[in-house]
């Protein structure tokens, strides 16, 4: 008897071993981290094909980059160590890349002295097996414009450039046909141009339609609500832009990124701070897309990053933030309701809420010197630590002397108010400002 109870005893024991409890998956509304890049980028292209995901040029907070990086993703859904491969001929960043046939082709861009040489060129290179690029080489035939910020989408065998800068903020849109020799034949500019020029906006193509949203206002500084959206069809001229549901925050440096028939606006900026807040609206709609609404937000507010989606998975790469340029990658999924987030245990839960509690609320204060209203602003300057910042806040009463405390804010260099008819060498647009210790 004592040795069939021993029995019984020692088979539970294993039993308890080989057969450990499962933590019950929950639905968690966040992101979690996958391999970083090897240098923190902003302004770069990005592209996917077979599962890669590259990463190409852009701007390190110092200088413009030649350097691309690649990445597969794996088959439970995280990505292997980035890896360099073949670099650009020139550094250039804020361009856009598409792939076609196994061919990644890079649009326009800019490089220099603040970006200031802008470029027309396109650059081509193929995809190799081993997921490596071949060398790139330069296309015969340039924009017609160049373009810096614009970006880029495909349409049965075509390229499209649309907006950007070009020493002018553009409302047109280019097109060029591909020959089998990869080299584009003369682009064009197409009769129909946009509702509004646009510039560091987003886009995205989805099917037949086509998608701008958002961008910066050329006078005020902020970032744009406008979405406008276009039909494609076999003729050029079918493509005739018109004007849909806006956008709950006005944003630019934002991303766009789709899903079935969900399309998502994710973080920029809105022309006082850096954004963490992702919008998503339905694009079957009649009239372009239904109202925006909010979903789950980045894990930081982030500007100029790249987001690729491969199947039900979709990766954010690098960006700039507050505190400088980033080489983090941020990967989620999505939910039945087009949400953004993944399956995971109750603490990874907790640990997504518990991040989005951090950062200091109003971190800078100073000293009121002088105010001047404008345009919907308080352009303020503000004696802070023995040195003079002039801000721009949304319209408020202060007075000479008044002790203020505001938020960390976008700082614009060389900012034109046309408004004001003055130049700032430098200006900081802040959405909170308080009076007082």
């Amino acid at each position: 008897m004592a040795l069939f109870i021993w029995l019984c005893l020692l088979c539970g024991l294993i039993a308890s071993y080989s057969s450990p409890v499962v933590a019950e998956q929950t639905w968690v509304a966040g992101w979690q981290q996958s391999s970083g890049l090897n240098i923190a980028r902003a302004g770069a292209a990005s592209a996917t094909h077979n599962n890669v995901l590259y990463v190409i040029g852009g701007v390190d907070g110092r200088d413009f980059l030649k350097s691309v990086e690649f990445s597969q993703m794996k088959s439970d859904g995280t990505l292997s160590a980035w890896r360099f491969t073949q670099a650009l001929p020139e550094a250039r960043g804020f361009m856009s890349a598409i792939v076609l046939d196994q061919m990644i082709y890079v649009v326009g861009g800019g490089n220099g002295p603040h970006g200031k040489q802008l470029l027309n060129t396109v650059l081509v290179a193929k995809i190799l097996e081993n997921g490596h690029l071949s060398a790139w080489t330069t296309q015969t035939h340039r924009l017609m414009l160049p373009r810096r910020c614009s970006k880029l989408f495909s349409w049965q065998g075509a390229l499209y450039t649309v907006g950007g800068f070009a020493g002018t903020l553009l409302d047109s849109v280019e097109r060029g046909f591909l020959l089998p020799q990869t080299q584009a034949q003369t682009w064009h500019l197409l009769e129909n141009k946009l509702t509004m020029p646009r510039y560091v906006n987003g886009l995205q193509r989805i099917k037949n339609q086509v998608f701008v949203v958002g961008g910066h206002h050329p006078e005020q500084g902020r970032g744009l609500v406008d979405v406008e959206w276009g039909q494609l069809g076999h003729s050029s001229e079918a493509l005739r832009w018109q004007k849909t549901e806006p956008l709950l925050q006005g944003r630019y440096a934002l991303s766009l990124a789709a899903f079935g028939e969900y399309l998502y606006a994710l973080g920029g900026i809105s022309g006082a701070e850096y954004l963490a807040s992702i919008e998503k609206t339905k694009t079957d709609h009649v009239d372009g897309v239904s109202a925006w609404q909010n979903t789950t937000s980045l894990p930081e507010p982030l500007a100029n990053f790249s987001v690729v989606t491969i199947g039900h998975r979709i990766f954010v790469v690098g960006g700039v933030t507050r505190s400088g340029y980033r080489g983090q990658v941020y990967w989620a999924t999505f939910n039945d309701q087009g949400d953004i987030g993944f399956h995971g245990i109750a603490t990874q839960a907790s640990r997504v809420v518990s991040q989005e509690a951090e950062a200091p609320i109003l971190p800078n204060s100073g000293t009121v010197l002088r105010m001047i209203d404008s345009g919907g602003y308080t352009y303020i300057e503000v004696l802070t630590n023995g040195s003079i910042t002039w801000l721009a806040a949304p319209r408020m009463s202060l007075k000479q002397g008044d002790r203020i405390r505001y938020s960390e804010g976008v700082a614009m260099s060389n900012f034109y108010s046309k408004k004001l008819k003055h130049q700032f060498a430098l200006i900081l647009f802040v959405s909170r400002l308080v009076v007082g210790e």
